[in-house]
């Protein structure tokens, strides 16, 4: 190791450093917007950077939206917001990511080598099934109290919290 450090280009290590951190800025600030609170962006940047270590000990989302949910709340911001603003964060990334792996397949020289004969799929059939496990899902929340009365105050409070989130918010450096 101390070899491959002797021989190493010092100014891509140190640009390499720079561009690595660089991320940070845009999470922060989609997490600023995405909640209908004022929150101070040096502490975002600092969740950011612990939420990349957290995600060593806990490969999946679960440890990340924890800890956004306990970082919002401790800032004022209900749970319900908290966990909304997680789902906001992790949709958004898994469409940036599909975007790009599509643009890569589209203009890049990648062959996966995979054959898919999607003659024999209905797609008709498909979403009938989507459409169908939606309105079940629906008509089970609505029908038993005691998920209605757990699940409708949570989406209402949700779907007022999407609409508060569209204001200007400030960047404050404070915390």
């Amino acid at each position: 190791m101390w070899g491959v450090l002797q021989s190493a280009n010092w100014g891509q290590l140190v640009l390499a450093l720079i561009v690595g951190h660089l991320q940070f800025f845009p999470q922060a600030t989609s997490t600023m917007f995405a909640v209908p609170a004022t929150l101070p962006l040096w502490p975002l940047l600092v969740l950011q950077t612990a939420s990349q270590f957290i995600s060593l000990a806990i490969p999946s989302a679960a440890g990340r939206i924890a800890m956004n949910t306990a970082f919002l709340c401790k800032f004022g911001v209900s749970v319900t917001a908290a966990v909304a603003q997680g789902s906001i964060d992790g949709f958004s990334g898994f469409l940036v990511q599909a975007a790009l792996l599509v643009l890569v397949l589209i203009v890049g020289d990648l062959d996966l080598d995979i054959e898919i004969d999607t003659s024999e799929v209905s797609w008709l059939l498909v979403l009938g099934v989507v459409v169908l496990v939606v309105v079940v899902v629906v008509e089970v929340v609505l029908h038993v109290k005691s998920l209605r009365e757990r699940v409708v105050p949570v989406v209402s409070e949700a779907w007022a919290l999407s609409e508060s989130c569209s204001k200007n918010h400030r960047v404050q450096w404070g915390s």
